[in-house]
């Protein structure tokens, strides 16, 4: 069977873009093992919120990124007369 790196990756994050015989083949397997958890560790560190601190560490090391220019934009609530 002919897997690829996308194959893996699908199998971690997006397992029904696979087709059937591919994420069998990939659970059964032990030949794809590292990669399979280096994804499955990259999707677990994604899923886990920054602390403030190291948001502003960050922060400090992006030379474009400052906290003055940066506008938040909400949505406008309007009302619509009726007549």
């Amino acid at each position: 069977m002919n897997i690829s790196e996308r194959d893996i990756f699908n199998f971690v994050f997006y397992p029904k873009n696979l087709s059937t015989e591919k994420v069998t083949y990939l659970k059964n397997s032990k030949v794809f093992d590292e990669e399979i958890d280096f994804y499955r560790s990259l999707k677990k560190s994604l899923e886990e919120e920054l602390t403030e601190d190291l948001k502003q560490k960050l922060a400090e090391k992006i030379p474009l990124y400052v906290p003055l220019k940066i506008f938040i934009l909400y949505p406008v609530k309007e009302t619509v007369k009726k007549r």
